[in-house]
C-alpha cells in the first residue's frame, strides 16, 4: 500500500524520473502527487481539483494528460504539468457529447485518441492541447 485514504482510484502514472506518483481520483475528483524520494517521500500533495477524471497519460514531451467532465454530457482534455498547472485544455466533442463518462486520453504523435466504455473510442488532433491556453 502506498497511499491511504484514496477516494475513487481513478489511475496512477509513475513519472518519468520514477520520484514521484501521479494519481487521479474520481470521487474527490482530484489529481495527487505521491513522493517516492527522499526528502518528501510517502508524502502526498493535492495538485488539481478536476471534476470526473479518471485514467492519466504522459506526453512524449513528459507533460501529463487527463480527462475532466465539465458538466454532464460535456468533458474536456487537459494537459498539465509536474506541478498540475493547466498548460492546455480541449473540449471533445463528437460521440463523447453523449456519453456520461470518458475514460482517458492518451496523446500519439500529432493526435489524443479518446476512449469511453460508452462509445467507440475517436482520433483527434492534438494541436490544441500542444498550444499553450489561458486558464
Amino acid at each position: 500500500m502506498l497511499a491511504r485514504g484514496l477516494s475513487g482510484l481513478g489511475g496512477i502514472l509513475v513519472a518519468g524520473d520514477s520520484s514521484y506518483l501521479l494519481i487521479t481520483e474520481f470521487i474527490s475528483s482530484t489529481v495527487k502527487k505521491f513522493f517516492l524520494t527522499r526528502p518528501s517521500a510517502k508524502m502526498t500533495r493535492t495538485l488539481l481539483k478536476a471534476t470526473g477524471t479518471s485514467t492519466i497519460g504522459r506526453t512524449p514531451g513528459g507533460e501529463f494528460t487527463l480527462t475532466e467532465r465539465e458538466r454532464p454530457f460535456q468533458h474536456r482534455a487537459l494537459r498539465i504539468n509536474a506541478n498540475g498547472t493547466v498548460l492546455a485544455k480541449s473540449s471533445i466533442g463528437g460521440p463523447y457529447n453523449n456519453s456520461t463518462v470518458v475514460t482517458g486520453v492518451q496523446i500519439s504523435g500529432l493526435f489524443a485518441c479518446i476512449g469511453s466504455l460508452y462509445a467507440n473510442f475517436m482520433v483527434k488532433s492534438w494541436a490544441l492541447l500542444k498550444v499553450k491556453t489561458p486558464v
